[in-house]
């Protein structure tokens, strides 16, 4: 099993990169080596202390959205939590930081780990309904390709299957673990406790008093991240509207949750640039502004998670090992 478990896990790094590649390619395609080379040269170094705060203070502002979802938490422990995650996030596949800040946070708290999945299920689809919500309000007002009409029309799609397994979860808290407890071996002792302690987490960070606050946390760290686009542009000699911050944010988070190697490497700058040449930037400066955006996000939550991991005394190999087998059994580490 052992044996079985790092093959798959070296199938996912395989995939992940080939992903990576290809999607660089893409974003390097039409971009003139010579001209991109000038464009960065000419980076106005001197705003970066201004977007490095509004970096931290829209980090700050959804550790504070997902502490109001769980509830049960200081500010510290969920800001703790999101770094580590996001660092984890850096140098592993598949997202398995998202695993891990469920399982970090709630060491020491009155929940489980499932329960804190299902904390940040609900945030998660929170953020890709703002996204989405940016997204269609600008492609009204921009001659949008027809690709980013397939992006909402496929991201609304996916927002009411997530909103439905939500429903689901929640109407079958009682009738549904009794059901999977009569499955045999190992799958009819943890499915149950994973379902209830998912399903606590949802209704929980679901209720209106939780729910509320934390969308509007949220939507005020996307506001961080639209004004920090402006400043990226201007970084590179030009500038925006509010109208082409969100509509290239937008792209850039449905395109960064394409899985891809660690960091979302080469997803991210395929999806930044495309959102905006899209709108009509030279592709040497799309490139060189999604390319810094992705660099200050990497090195910002590498730094805090990499403190908060020596703070606490975690290392980054304890905490992917909780991870991966938070990935095989969520249950077994936390309760539910």
């Amino acid at each position: 099993m052992a044996s079985e478990g790092s093959e798959q896990g070296r199938s996912r790094w395989w995939i992940g990169l080939a992903i990576s590649l290809a999607a660089l390619a893409l974003a390097f395609w039409g971009v003139q080596p010579a001209r991109l080379a000038s464009t960065l040269k000419t980076a106005r170094l001197d705003l970066l202390p201004t977007i490095l705060v509004l970096q931290l203070l829209g980090i700050g502002l959804r550790a504070r959205a997902w502490q109001s979802l769980l509830g049960r938490v200081s500010f510290r422990r969920a800001l703790a939590a999101l770094n580590e995650g996001y660092l984890l996030n850096n140098l592993l596949p598949v997202r398995l930081g998202e695993l891990a800040r469920a399982y970090l946070v709630q060491k020491g708290a009155e929940f489980g780990t499932a329960h804190a999945l299902g904390s940040v299920l609900v945030e998660r689809l929170l953020d890709v309904a703002i996204a989405l919500g940016a997204l269609l309000l600008t492609l009204p007002r921009l001659a949008a390709p027809t690709w980013a009409q397939d992006i909402a029309t496929g991201v609304g799609v996916g927002l009411a299957v997530g909103v439905a397994v939500l429903a689901a979860l929640i109407l079958s808290r009682r009738s549904g673990p009794s059901i999977l407890a009569r499955l045999p071996g190992v799958a009819g002792q943890l499915l149950p406790r994973l379902v209830r302690g998912l399903t606590a987490g949802v209704q929980s960070a679901g209720t209106l008093p939780r729910l509320l606050p934390g969308a509007l946390w949220l939507l005020a760290g996307w506001s961080c991240a639209w004004i920090q686009l402006e400043l990226f542009l201007r970084m590179y000699g030009t500038s925006g509207s509010p109208t082409v911050w969100l509509f290239a944010l937008s792209v850039i988070a449905f395109g960064g949750a394409v899985p891809s190697s660690p960091g979302a490497l080469g997803v991210y700058e395929l999806a930044g640039s495309a959102g905006l040449r899209a709108v009509g930037y030279p592709a040497e400066v799309a490139l060189s502004v999604a390319m810094t955006v992705h660099l200050t996000q990497i090195l910002v939550t590498g730094l805090l998670g990499g403190w908060f991991l020596a703070k606490e005394g975690e290392s980054i190999a304890d905490l992917a090992r909780a991870a991966r087998s938070l990935a095989r059994r969520p249950v077994e580490s936390g309760g539910a």
